[in-house]
């Protein structure tokens, strides 16, 4: 009873678990440029059995599951027309480089960019203070006409690509780092950045739901188990 009660928690902690990255998927579905998040589950250790019939036989009994990773899915969402001047939106792959004040370098697909003030010079920034960077991965300045009328031209806004995207680290709900799996970043050719336009999350809400629903049945399987085996633990110790 004791095996039973330790295989169901490990299950119902997993599953506690994908709940929350399911919630956080539904909060941010009106998010630019969010990618969705999803659980993957692996089975904990098995112990072999010994079958005194076959001794070559290896039974197996398992102890559990386990979140194995929480892994993103990268397709693009939907382009939505804004028409302001200092909204991006990436048509194809690639992300904009951004860098915070200690500088470190990040990389989004949220272009809901505006202008920061800094000792009486503009930069592109994005809506936490940090600065886009350009295809030199260099501050982007805003001057003279570009102020009034600020265009792609004037601006230069950095693409980069990655061997890997889905080996790069999620820091933030739309910032991500680069990693030893996504290998090093190198700029985008064949992609392009829309004015005027951001892009929508790729949270599909009816797949969340169903999600969100599958994973709480398991949750209260696991944890009927677990009332079951305490209830069987009471009897057993109530027969001594």
């Amino acid at each position: 009873m004791i095996e039973s009660f330790y295989n169901a928690r490990t299950g119902a902690i997993a599953n506690n678990y994908g709940i929350n990255v399911l919630s956080n998927n539904i909060s941010n579905i009106n998010t630019v440029g969010y990618k969705t998040d999803h659980t993957t589950f692996s089975d904990t250790l098995y112990t072999n059995l010994r079958n005194p019939d076959y001794a070559g036989d290896s039974l197996q009994a398992g102890h559990g599951s386990r979140v194995n990773a929480i892994a993103t899915n990268m397709e693009a969402g939907a382009l939505e027309e804004t028409g302001y001047p200092l909204h991006f939106a990436i048509h194809g792959e690639g992300f904009f480089a951004i860098e915070d004040e200690n500088q470190n370098i990040y990389y989004t697909r949220a272009g809901n960019f505006q202008l920061s003030n800094r000792d009486g010079e503009f930069y592109l920034t994005d809506t936490q203070g940090n600065t886009v960077l350009d295809v030199n991965y260099s501050p982007i300045l805003v001057e003279g006409e570009a102020m009034e009328k600020p265009s792609l031209e004037n601006l230069q806004i950095g693409l980069f690509e990655f061997a890997n995207n889905y080996g790069l680290q999620k820091v933030a709900s739309t910032r991500y780092q680069m990693t030893e799996e996504s290998q090093d970043s190198y700029p985008v050719d064949n992609s392009r950045i829309k004015q005027g336009y951001l892009e929508n999350s790729n949270v599909f809400l009816p797949t969340e739901m169903t999600n969100v629903i599958r994973t709480q049945r398991a949750f209260q399987a696991n944890t009927k188990i677990i009332q079951m085996a305490d209830e069987m633990e009471q009897i057993l110790n109530n027969l001594r």
